[in-house]
């Protein structure tokens, strides 16, 4: 059954598959404003730490609950282990993650991940060079 605005009222897969859509657009969008804050603050030397150790939490923090959505989707349990390593160690619980969910097919996963990190990167590059030349505008 269709909920009044179109959407699947499917808690499961449909709910996951849109949750999991929204956890990536939160994370560019983070990824723009982490670019736009970092030129600007980029003077403050006590800002850059508190900046990396933000945008690091929630780039894993967001990745973690991008794959707790995808396993309610798959209805697959991610063990205590698992979930630790996600949060702990990001680069050895991803592709572990991808791999018990899809067997050989979670290096496709992997490439969507290495496919995100770089566009991510080129959103909140862009967003600092924009940012950049918005400030040397207003200035000169």
């Amino acid at each position: 059954m269709d909920s009044p605005t179109g959407e699947s009222s499917d808690p499961t897969a449909a709910g996951c598959a849109r949750k999991k859509r929204r956890v990536i657009l939160i994370l560019y969008g983070l990824g723009v404003v982490f670019g736009v804050l970092d030129t600007l603050f980029a003077d403050l030397a006590s800002y850059g730490p508190a900046s990396e150790v933000l945008g690091a939490l929630s780039i894993i923090l967001g990745i973690s609950l991008w794959c707790h959505y995808d396993a309610s989707q798959r209805d697959y349990t991610i063990g205590r282990a698992l979930r630790l390593a996600i949060l702990l160690i990001l680069l050895v619980g991803f592709p572990v993650y991808a791999f018990r969910t899809r067997g050989w097919s979670g290096f496709g996963l992997i490439g969507w991940g290495i496919l995100f990190f770089l566009s991510f990167m080129a959103l909140y590059a862009v967003a600092g060079v924009v940012t950049a030349g918005a400030c040397h505008l207003l200035q000169g």
